[in-house]
C-alpha cells in the first residue's frame, strides 16, 4: 500500500467512523476491527496503549485519540489526516443543527432518534469498557482492581470534581512505585 493510499484510507476511517459514532470512547469500538484486523496497522496491546494515550491527554477523545493512531501508522502528516477527518463530521452536523434548530428542537422523529443514539453509546461504551478490562487484566494486580472500584465508586456517587481523583491516583501510584522500587532493591 502506497503513503497515499495508506492517508486516503486513514481519512475515510476515520471521517466515516465520526459520521456513524457520537465520538468520545465509542470511537475506540469502531476503530479498533479496523486498525488491527482489517489493515493491520497495529497490534492489539499497541492499540490499547495508544487509546490509553489519547485519553487521558486534554481535550476531545475522538480527536486525540485518532491524531496518535494516524501519527503511529503514518507519521505526522497521518495524524493531521485523522485529525481533519475526525474533524470535518462533527464541525458539519453543529453546522446544520445550528442553522436548522428552531425547526427542529421540537420534532417528535429528532427525539425518538436522539434516545436511540443514546441507546446505542450506552451499548459502545458497556462493550468498550469490558474490552478493555478483558485487555488489561493480565497486566492488572490487586492494586489495580481496588484503584479501580475507588474511582468508580467515587464517580457514580459523589458530586465533586474528577480531577481529584485523578490527583489521588497519580499520588496514590507514586507511593506503590516508590515503595515497589525500594522492596526490589
Amino acid at each position: 500500500m502506497s503513503k497515499l493510499e495508506k492517508l486516503w484510507k486513514l481519512f475515510a476511517v476515520t471521517f466515516a467512523v465520526s459520521a456513524t459514532t457520537s465520538g468520545g470512547h465509542a470511537i475506540t469500538a469502531v476503530l479498533k476491527p479496523i486498525f488491527i484486523d482489517k489493515y493491520h496497522w497495529l497490534s492489539e496491546d499497541e492499540f490499547m496503549d495508544l487509546v490509553s494515550i489519547g485519553q487521558t491527554t486534554p481535550g476531545s477523545i475522538a480527536i486525540n485519540v485518532s491524531v496518535i493512531l494516524g501519527y503511529r501508522v503514518a507519521g505526522l502528516i497521518g495524524a493531521f489526516v485523522t485529525m481533519i477527518g475526525t474533524t470535518i463530521p462533527p464541525f458539519a452536523f453543529m453546522l446544520l443543527v445550528t442553522m436548522f434548530y428552531e425547526k427542529i428542537v421540537n420534532n417528535i422523529y429528532v427525539s425518538y432518534f436522539m434516545a436511540g443514539m443514546q441507546s446505542a453509546v450506552t451499548a459502545l461504551l458497556l462493550y468498550v469498557t469490558v474490552d478493555t478490562f478483558r485487555l488489561n487484566r493480565k497486566n492488572c494486580d490487586i492494586y489495580g482492581y481496588i484503584l479501580m472500584v475507588i474511582s468508580f465508586i467515587y464517580a457514580m456517587f459523589t458530586d465533586y470534581s474528577l480531577l481529584y481523583l485523578f490527583i489521588f491516583v497519580v499520588i496514590a501510584t507514586y507511593i506503590r512505585t516508590i515503595l515497589l522500587t525500594r522492596h526490589f532493591r
